[in-house]
């Protein structure tokens, strides 16, 4: 401390005297009797201690951190006041603070500084650099869209397909965002994480081709550089009209449309499938005959996701035809052949008869058996399709010759 002067008191009455080194007459006026008291005064000018600065959460890493807490500490003669804070080179202080203090969020400076001040207002030197970049708030909303290779959104709520991106957007305008972390449920298990890989801005991720590609709806989330999360966020899917082959093969694509909105069932691919015709679409995956037509009803108003499935004929015969290798034979035999159209008929097989069995048989692969009795006798071929076609051949079996003839 430093001798300022005196104070001269007699009674109730108080006197400053000079520090000049020189003495000063004060009168007392009236009647006062007594002793004068006379005492010295003294200004403090000794400076705080530089301050202690410790991290009781967080570090003191150049990095967005969401728990940065920093005790102050400092010693002095009388008593600390407070500590200034100043985050650049000069010597502004922004804040006076305590010595346990929480730095606001957004705060962010890799030059921060402190000083102690106590009550007399001496004020210590400012501590060395430290590194604050506070971020306590969650980003605040999420959405999805899926884009073409140009990064043109495609159709928010629409499921990424390969050769296309999930492009996913989050707000965080402090620290930015650091991943997405996706769920099938709402809080359930994290089923995919996309990091950074390419993006159009500090917020906006993008994931290439056979990424995350779910068909239903989904949840996302996103977690900034200081280690904040946001809540999960559904993202619906629009209803999805799909199309199943039903045992055979080409489709139109996926359609995605809006809930409540009436929708053209598509014909621009038509499926094919051996040994059938192709009739049309349904919602039942046995049906026998389509709800929707290429030249009747095409239209139906959607609620939600739904799978129209091919339905189908079978292609039956519309003819047969009986062949044989030989007009007659000097044996016991002749093979008799079936030919059933057309050649894209599903089931092409017959079964064989005779018209007199003591003349010929016939089994089942037509061949054809002459027996003791000489004769003509008619021999059949029949479809197995339910079409019901059939043709025939006529054998004469000449017991003189022993042949079997047609």
């Amino acid at each position: 401390c430093t001798f300022t002067g005196w104070t001269a008191t007699h009674g109730s009455v108080e006197k400053w005297m000079s520090s000049n080194g020189t003495y000063e007459t004060y009168a007392f006026m009236g009647d006062y009797a007594g002793d004068v008291t006379v005492t010295a005064q003294w200004k403090d000018i000794e400076a705080p201690t530089i301050p202690t600065v410790t991290y009781v959460s967080g570090s003191n890493e150049n990095k967005w951190q969401n728990n940065i807490r920093i005790s102050l500490s400092s010693t002095d003669n009388v008593r600390i006041d407070h500590y200034e804070v100043c985050p650049n080179d000069d010597e502004s202080a922004i804040a006076n603070v305590g010595s346990d203090w929480t730095p606001w969020h957004s705060y962010s400076s890799s030059k921060v500084k402190f000083r102690a001040v106590d009550s007399a207002g001496n004020k210590s030197v400012w501590t060395g650099y430290y590194n604050i970049h506070q971020d306590t708030e969650a980003p605040t909303w999420v959405a999805c869209a899926n884009q073409d290779g140009n990064r043109n959104d495609l159709d928010w709520g629409k499921p990424q397909t390969t050769g296309t991106r999930l492009a996913t957007v989050a707000n965080s305008s402090t620290s930015g965002i650091e991943k997405f972390e996706f769920a099938n449920t709402n809080g359930g298990s994290v089923v995919e994480t996309y990091t950074r890989i390419e993006g159009d801005a500090n917020n906006s991720w993008v994931k290439d081709g056979a990424g995350y590609m779910p068909d239903h709806d989904y949840w996302v989330r996103a977690w900034d550089n200081a280690g904040n999360v946001s809540a999960w966020v559904k993202v619906p899917l629009k209803p999805t009209i799909k199309y199943n082959a039903n045992g055979g093969s080409g489709v139109p694509s996926n359609q995605y449309v809006t809930s409540g909105s009436s929708v053209t069932v598509s014909f621009s691919t038509i499926p094919t499938r051996t040994g059938y015709t192709f009739l049309g679409w349904s919602t039942n995956s046995s049906a026998t005959s389509a709800t929707y037509t290429s030249s009747g009803t095409k239209t139906f108003t959607v609620t939600g996701n739904v799978t129209l499935y091919a339905v189908w004929t079978p292609i039956k015969a519309t003819g047969i035809t009986i062949t044989s290798s030989a007009t007659s034979t000097a044996g016991l035999t002749l093979k008799l052949s079936a030919t059933v159209t057309p050649d894209d008929a599903l089931n092409k097989n017959v079964t064989w008869s005779s018209s007199d069995e003591t003349i010929a048989t016939v089994n089942s692969s037509g061949k054809v058996t002459r027996r003791t009795k000489a004769g003509t006798v008619t021999i059949t071929a029949t479809t197995t399709d339910g079409s019901n076609k059939s043709a025939t051949a006529t054998i004469r079996v000449t017991k003189s010759t022993k042949k079997c003839r047609w």
